[in-house]
């Protein structure tokens, strides 16, 4: 409830502003919030989606200029994510956009259609 109300509204309000250093501390604060979850959170789907959250707001990152830290970061939630629950389609997107970003279009192809086989299995 507090990222779905408090903090993901902000980050919304924030990214549409385009300023990068409060979008920075926006994220970091989410991702101190979702960090703890992932010990006390029961299912492997739901541990998923919070490694799926912390990989996006890498991603975000991403824009922001910390390039190298947050690929591999957001690359290893996603993987991290995908372990977990292999049948989450968005998580084999994910990699596809992050291949896309790094111009890996082999990895970026097979990401892809590994997501459209799982979402269509």
């Amino acid at each position: 409830r507090y990222y779905k109300n408090e903090l993901e509204p902000e980050l919304k309000k924030v990214k549409k502003g385009n300023n990068s250093e409060r979008l920075l501390e926006v994220v970091s604060r989410v991702e101190r919030h979702f960090e703890p979850l992932i010990k006390t959170c029961k299912g492997n789907a739901a541990k998923a989606q919070i490694f799926l959250v912390l990989g996006d707001l890498e991603r975000y990152r991403l824009k922001y200029g910390e390039v190298k830290t947050a690929l591999v970061r957001a690359h290893n939630y996603y993987l991290r994510a995908l372990v977990l629950d292999p049948q989450e389609g968005r998580t084999y997107g994910m990699l596809a956009t992050l291949a896309t970003m790094e111009g890996e279009s082999p990895a970026a192809v097979h990401w892809c259609a590994r997501s459209e086989w799982v979402q269509h299995k």
